[in-house]
């Protein structure tokens, strides 16, 4: 599912809205541009617009945990595994729109 739909109210709704009515403990979001050599919008789009869009709407829901999964192309690159404490320098635009994306989701109330 593209963020242009997704931005729409019934497309979160349809991924938020339980039959019973209740809302979600945890929501995960998986999802994001994985392809290499795309366009920065593309990536803008498709990994840091969709979880902002994520983030803001299980804010609202007042859902308990929003879980976004990152990668670890937001670390130094190095030839030893990195440390959630390890210096972010993003080496690919997959990367860098991640830690935008991971640093947009920090600011959201909730």
């Amino acid at each position: 599912m593209s963020l242009t739909i997704l931005s729409g109210t019934e497309a979160l709704a349809r991924i938020f809205d339980r039959p019973d009515g209740k809302q979600w403990d945890y929501v995960f979001n998986c999802g994001g541009e994985t392809r290499y050599s795309q366009e920065d919008e593309v990536y803008k789009l498709r990994s840091l617009g969709l979880s902002v869009a994520l983030g803001k709407e299980a804010a609202k829901r007042g859902i308990r945990c929003f879980i976004e999964l990152s990668t670890g192309m937001v670390y130094k690159s190095d030839s030893s595994p990195s440390k959630e404490q390890d210096k972010l320098k993003p080496w690919s635009k997959i990367g860098l729109f991640k830690l935008q994306a991971e640093e947009e989701l920090a600011k959201i109330e909730g």
